[in-house]
């Protein structure tokens, strides 16, 4: 999971600069842009500075976005699964009698 933002488009919607937002929120420019681009995660301080600035809510400015599409399926529980990864049925042994 990643987080993801929608600040691009809250700033473009209100006609907010996001030198404005970051001088109200007390943060550098640079590191507002960083947080926008998704390149840092913000703390939850520097989340909250952002949605109080902005009259939202943290959770309508940050979302988590799954983007692992590898995951495999998650193996059966009588499965068991070799060193290279392969999962193959478990054996039960049948007593003969």
């Amino acid at each position: 999971m990643e987080l993801r933002n929608h600040l691009n488009r809250i700033l473009f919607e209100r006609g907010l600069a996001e030198g404005e937002l970051a001088s109200v929120c007390r943060l550098d420019q640079g590191h507002l842009n960083r947080i926008k681009n998704g390149r840092v995660k913000p703390s939850v301080v520097t989340a909250l500075r952002i949605g109080n600035a902005l009259g939202l809510p943290v959770n309508r400015i940050f979302y988590l976005q799954d983007t692992d599409v590898s995951v495999a399926a998650r193996p059966r529980a009588n499965a068991r699964a070799d060193r290279g990864g392969r999962v193959e049925p478990r054996r039960h042994l049948r007593r003969s009698g």
